[in-house]
């Protein structure tokens, strides 16, 4: 989600570093405009490191889809949109305001591609995370019916005073067992 938004943020700056660029006059604003387009593609590139890290992360810790999309999210950054910063920047500093306009236009895109393959990323987290929770409950439900059966069981056999309560005493446990996973759950 922090990646998302930080890409998002760079989109908003390239916006507005491309109406920089339309709007420079002298040689001076151009290089002005031309050093913020390199601190962006940058920036663009550090959050790329931050991405294959993420992704890796993401993998180690079985959210595959998730780790996917961080991947493209990253080859995005990597292929598309920081290469299109520098190559703005360049042509800032060539005078070629309108190829460089070009570039910062497409920097822009793919850059909101990126925001938008993390904000996907993080919503497959989450689908993820409420699977495992809807399985969790259904599983402690099952745990609750296997109990119960044996209370049942329980109920019906008779023997010594000893071994009734040992017999309690583990339904018990599984029963608080049951009520602990359910608690987990619900954090």
């Amino acid at each position: 989600e922090a990646a998302a938004k930080m890409a998002e943020e760079l989109a908003e700056r390239q916006e507005a570093l491309n109406q920089q660029m339309e709007d420079a006059q002298s040689e001076e604003q151009r290089e002005q405009v031309s050093r913020a387009e390199e601190q962006a593609a940058s920036e663009a590139s550090s959050l790329q490191q931050e991405l294959d890290e993420l992704s890796k992360e993401l993998e180690e810790s079985g959210h595959q889809t998730a780790s996917e999309e961080t991947d493209e999210a990253g080859e995005n950054l990597q292929n598309e949109a920081t290469p299109s910063m520098q190559q703005a920047a360049q042509q800032m500093r060539q005078g070629q305001q309108q190829q460089a306009g070009k570039s910062g236009e497409k920097a822009q895109q793919s850059l909101s591609e990126v925001a938008q393959d993390l904000r996907q990323a993080a919503e497959s987290m989450t689908q993820q995370v409420d699977q495992a929770q809807v399985e969790a409950v259904r599983r402690a439900a099952q745990d609750l019916v296997n109990l119960s059966q044996r209370q049942e069981q329980a109920l019906g056999e008779g023997g010594e005073p000893r071994a009734r309560a040992r017999r309690e005493q583990d339904l018990r446990e599984g029963t608080e067992r049951v009520a602990d996973d359910l608690f987990e759950v619900a954090k």
